[in-house]
Parts: C-alpha cells; sequence; structure tokens
C-alpha cells in the first residue's frame, strides 16, 4: 500500500508530529552538514531563503493536518515556488517522509512491535517504480534487522513505497526473506528516521485548535492502556440463562469486544488489516479517525462501527493461528483469495472447511449443496462468504447446533410466519432481528443466523441490513458470530 498525500490531526498524529520538528535549513547549510544531521533538516533548495523555506514547511504541515492535495496546497507557495514540477517533488518528499516516519514510530511502539514483529517492504508496481525499490519490494525481515536502517522509505525522489508490520505466523506463511537486496540508497536516503531532535515548533504560528489537540492528544498516548485480558468465561454465565448451548459463543464474542475497546488504537488498525479490503473493512479503518489512546476512551461504545471494529480486533487478537485454507478448485485471486483469506484470518485452527469442494459461479445469488459437496456463488461481495458459513455448518455439526440453539432462544412462543422474502415459501419467526429473514427456517434445520452476519461483516451492507444497524440494534448477534467463527 503506499500513503496518499492526505492526513489530518485527529488521524495521524505521529506524522504531523514528525514533520513539525524538523529544523528549517538552507540549501548551503545542508551542504554542510552530516548525513545523519539532515535526518532532522528540512530544506528545499532552488535558491530559497531561510524565510521562504519555513512558509513552505508552514504550509505542507497545514495540508498534513487538514488532508489537503497537492493542487490545493500549490495555490498557496506560488510566490515560493515558481516550478510545478519542483513543487511537486518538495510535497511528494515532505508527506511520503512524513508519512513513513509515523507509520515507522507506530511499528516501533514495544506493544505493536511484540504483536507485530516483522516488517515487510511494500513497492508500487509500475513503470514508475525504480530499480532500487523493484530489487526492495516484498522483502520480509523483523524489524529490528539490520537491513532496516538503511531501507525506510522514501529511498528516492518521489519515492511511493512503504512498510507494513505483520505477525510472525503471516510472515513465515509469506516466507522470511533469506537473501535481501544489497542495494542500498545514497545520500541519506532510506535511514531510519529519528522521532525528535529536541527542537519544538513555536505553536503560536498555528492554529488554537490545533496545538490544543496535538498536546491533548498526545498525552493521551503516553497514558498507559489498561490490560485486556480475553476471557470468555467471565462472559459465559451471563448469556446461559437465556441461550444455553450458545452461551459460550456469545461469552467469546463479548470478551473480544471488551478487549477490543481497550487495545491501543494502532493495535486495533493493524488487526484490521489482516481482513480482505472490502466495504466493510475500509468502514471500521475509517470510523477510527479521531480516536484517542483507545476506543472505549475515545466513546467507541457510541459508534456502532467502531464497536464492530473493537470486537473484530479483540477476535483476531486471541484466535490462535490456523493453516492457511486453500480450496482446490476455486481460484486464488478476486471473490476465491478473498473468501480464503478471511476464513483463514477469522476462524479457529480446529474448524474443518470447504477445501474440497466444487465452486460454480452465478449471476446473481448462491446456494449450498452439500450432498453434491459444491457451493453456488455469484461474485458480489459476502455472497461466498454467506455460502461457506452454510458449509461450515454442515460440515462442523457442533456450530450448526450452536446457531439452532441461538435462533430458538430468540424466537421462543414466537409462531411461524411468511417471511417477505425472494422464497415465495419461506417461512420463520421474525423476533427483533435486523431483518426477518435472520429467523428463517429450514427443514433441514439449517439457520441463516451465523451466515447474515458474516456477510455484513464482509460486505458492510445488504437490501435487508447494514453492519453498523446490526451493532445499535443486535450485538448479541454480532457477538455471537465471532464465537462461531473461533469455534467456541
Amino acid at each position: 500500500m503506499t500513503w496518499a498525500a492526505r492526513a489530518d490531526v485527529e488521524r495521524f498524529d505521529e506524522a504531523v508530529d514528525w514533520f513539525m520538528t524538523r529544523t528549517v535549513v538552507t540549501k548551503a547549510q545542508v551542504a554542510r552538514m552530516e548525513p545523519s544531521q539532515r535526518r532532522d533538516a528540512f530544506w528545499v533548495g532552488a535558491g530559497l531563503q531561510a524565510d521562504q523555506i519555513q512558509r513552505v514547511q508552514d504550509e505542507i504541515t497545514k495540508a498534513l493536518e487538514a488532508g489537503e492535495p497537492f493542487e490545493e496546497w500549490r495555490k498557496r507557495v506560488r510566490n515560493d515556488l515558481f516550478s510545478d514540477a519542483h513543487a511537486e517533488t518538495v510535497f511528494r518528499n515532505a508527506t511520503q517522509r512524513a508519512y513513513n516516519a509515523g507509520r515507522w514510530e507506530q511499528m516501533s511502539d514495544p506493544d505493536v512491535a511484540k504483536f507485530r514483529p516483522y516488517l515487510v517492504f511494500d513497492a508500487v508496481l509500475d513503470d514508475g517504480t525504480t530499480p532500487i525499490c523493484q530489487a526492495c519490494n516484498g522483502t520480509i525481515l523483523a524489524r529490528d534487522d539490520p537491513w532496516w536502517e538503511s531501507r525506510v522509505p522514501p529511498l528516492h525522489h518521489r519515492c511511493r513505497s512503504s512498510l507494513r508490520s505483520m505477525r510472525e505466523s503471516e510472515a513465515k506463511r509469506q516466507g522470511i526473506t533469506t537473501e535481501p537486496s544489497e542495494q542500498s540508497p545514497a545520500g541519506g536516503w532510506g535511514e531510519v528516521p529519528n522521532t525528535t531532535n529536541g527542537w519544538r515548533p513555536d505553536k503560536d504560528r498555528y492554529e488554537k485548535r490545533i496545538a490544543t489537540e496535538l498536546d491533548r492528544k498526545r498525552l493521551l498516548r503516553e497514558a498507559p492502556a489498561p490490560e485486556t485480558p480475553h476471557d470468555p468465561d467471565k462472559w459465559t454465565d451471563k448469556y446461559r440463562d437465556r441461550y444455553g448451548e450458545a452461551a459460550p459463543a456469545l461469552g467469546w464474542g463479548k470478551a473480544s469486544y471488551e478487549t477490543g475497546m481497550d487495545l491501543p488504537i494502532e493495535e486495533v488498525r493493524a488487526q484490521l488489516t489482516r481482513l480482505p479490503a472490502t466495504d466493510a473493512t475500509r468502514a471500521m479503518l475509517e470510523s477510527l479517525k479521531g480516536a484517542d489512546g483507545t476506543l472505549r476512551r475515545s466513546g467507541g461504545e457510541l459508534d456502532p462501527i467502531r464497536k464492530a471494529a473493537a470486537g473484530i480486533a479483540g477476535h483476531l487478537r486471541a484466535i490462535p493461528d490456523r493453516p492457511k485454507i486453500n480450496a482446490v478448485n476455486l481460484p486464488k485471486t478476486g471473490t476465491g483469495k478473498r473468501a480464503q483469506t478471511f476464513f483463514t484470518e477469522m476462524t479457529g485452527p480446529d474448524m474443518v472447511h470447504p477445501e474440497d469442494y466444487r465452486f460454480q459461479k452465478l449471476k446473481v445469488g448462491g446456494a449450498h449443496k452439500p450432498h453434491e459437496k459444491l457451493i453456488k456463488h455469484s461474485t458480489e461481495v459476502g455472497i461466498l462468504e454467506h455460502e461457506w458459513v452454510h458449509a461450515l455448518e454442515f460440515l462442523n455439526p457442533q456450530l450448526a447446533a450452536r446457531a439452532l440453539a441461538f435462533r430458538e432462544a430468540r424466537t421462543k412462543g414466537l409462531p411461524l410466519v411468511p417471511l417477505p422474502v425472494a422464497n415465495k415459501d419461506a417461512i420463520g419467526k421474525e423476533d427483533d432481528f435486523i431483518h426477518p429473514y435472520i429467523g428463517r427456517f429450514y427443514a433441514s434445520n439449517a439457520t441463516e443466523v451465523t451466515t447474515s452476519a458474516v456477510e455484513l461483516m464482509v460486505a458492510g451492507e445488504r437490501f435487508w441490513g447494514t453492519l453498523k444497524k446490526l451493532l445499535h440494534k443486535d450485538p448479541e448477534l454480532f457477538f455471537f458470530t465471532l464465537g462461531q467463527l473461533a469455534g467456541r
């Protein structure tokens, strides 16, 4: 991935902080500086004087804080930077240095580094990729490996490369690099960014709101996050009287949610990036904007999408690693890759998956034919995952039993009624689900309980509901589904 040239004070403080602490120097002063000192400096060249360079730095800081694109920033520096090409190089270099320095600080945090101790070099591969970034692309090494000391992006002017952190299990699955490229950049590019050189900006130069927000959030980051044990047993008894056999799954999901609410924001973000980049994942990552320290401290209980982010992050943190799923008859790209990645990350190690099934594409909809070992599905996001869960409940009977127990607990005493769905003969019990379809009955004792929630975890929205509505109106179904995926 690359960092777009956008950020704001609520979203990426580390980048703003790092850039604000660069000392303005002229090109003549740079020539007399040691390479290590240049990491602390900001200069522009083209014969600009110190006051002009200071204005350029101030305007880039504003762009970082406001999430402003190059075109808008360019309008404000026309009197200082006359060449469009030079101005764009200055802007791209500065923002990429800031974003990558901010990412380095995030990934170097002891809690994050302990959980995700490996880094991967991620270059943009196209006609504009330089030989050095192409040679480094895909390198996976421990964060403390000396190789990184000279290869933290940017590696050159207008470099678009970045680093991503990953878990040890993920690094091993993808393959830790044994012979990394020996190419290294010259001229001070690629060195590990220092966080501060002791110089701080005069905050009187900036809007009071920005200075106040930076101070407030810095204090929040420095405050230690509370302990976050994942203890499903603590919550299972709460649900046992009503849900019986389904209670352990609910306990797992509730513990995941409570854990996620107290995780550092960067760990929540890091956990979510393990999932495929769907609308649901993007919405959860977007919801983290403005979060301070932890989601609980940021009012996450009041935001349904943040609640979903907390639950999934806590779930991913607690669930043991499992082997990568390999459905032999399913393409490893597109829809197939998305489903296999989702279930590899989200399901427990003992779960049996439909890896020997056949898969048939449809124009719309989907179906699970268990006795034919067949899943039919369209390419619409969430449909294959929905049918995959039907297969999970068939192949892992305890999941089907718990889903049935959950549905029965929720619909006890209610009459069977025709349901307003495409199938004219569909019947069920409506309860207070976000859509009556979730209470559908089948002669085979299959259910639409877990399937429907998983579909929203992937797609985010369907004609019958949204992830936001699910967490607002029916968090217990969300908790239960996390427990189902864990195999509780």
